[in-house]
């Protein structure tokens, strides 16, 4: 993973649902959405690494958490939207 971050550029969208990752690749100007469909942005990141952080904290002290639920129909559906958004709106940067 580390070469690959090492290669993004500004204007690449990178899709991932870790949240330091989303933090990282924004920060080097990437367009980020997760693979339920969620926008990462500069607005609402610090919120999820606070979440993040509150979450390896109750581990650590030794509390189970519970992994993501699998995906659904909609979020499914609403990934292939904001993906095709994305790449409609790169196209016409270009």
């Amino acid at each position: 993973m580390i070469s690959t971050l090492l290669k993004v550029e500004k204007g690449d969208i990178v899709v991932t649902d870790d949240y330091g990752l989303a933090c990282i690749v924004l920060g080097r100007g990437c367009l980020v959405l997760s693979s339920r469909g969620k926008e990462y942005t500069k607005d609402n990141n610090d919120q999820l690494l606070m979440n993040r952080h509150f979450s390896q904290k109750a581990r650590m002290a030794g509390k189970r958490t519970i992994g993501p639920k699998p995906l659904t129909v909609d979020e499914k559906e609403l990934f292939k939207q904001q993906l095709e958004e994305m790449l409609r709106e790169k196209e016409g940067d270009c």
